[in-house]
């Protein structure tokens, strides 16, 4: 899945075309990567919990055309969530900025799966 479907997907009936603006999509990036960082952990030990192999570094994009190496959970749900809070923070509209953030960590939290050692 490319940050372009992620960000399409958070940002459904938002925007008609999202590439055409370009401070839009320079923050839209910037935040991705924060949230990037942020599910790293959480993406790694699903990885582990599924027995596939862990990734090296956290992922950074720069472009909306970049696929991102997550697991479907963090690409369809976490992400998403995540992009959706992000954009109603910045929109300043605070109670749909912390439903889609309590959505993002809910969804982290599963999408994490749980690794006993």
């Amino acid at each position: 899945m490319t940050v372009h479907d992620i960000i399409s997907t958070a940002l459904a009936g938002e925007y008609e075309d999202i590439e055409e603006d370009t401070d839009a999509v320079r923050h839209l990036i910037r935040w991705m990567n924060t949230l990037l960082a942020e599910c790293f952990s959480a993406e790694q030990n699903s990885r582990q919990a599924d027995g596939k192999e862990l990734l090296t570094e956290i992922p950074m994009v720069k472009e909306l055309s970049e696929e991102i190496p997550y697991n479907e959970m963090m690409l369809r749900f976490v992400l998403p969530y995540g992009i959706a809070w992000k954009y109603a923070e910045q929109d300043q509209d605070m109670n749909r900025a912390l439903q889609y953030r309590s959505m993002y960590e809910d969804a982290k939290h599963r999408a994490g799966g749980a690794v006993w050692l």
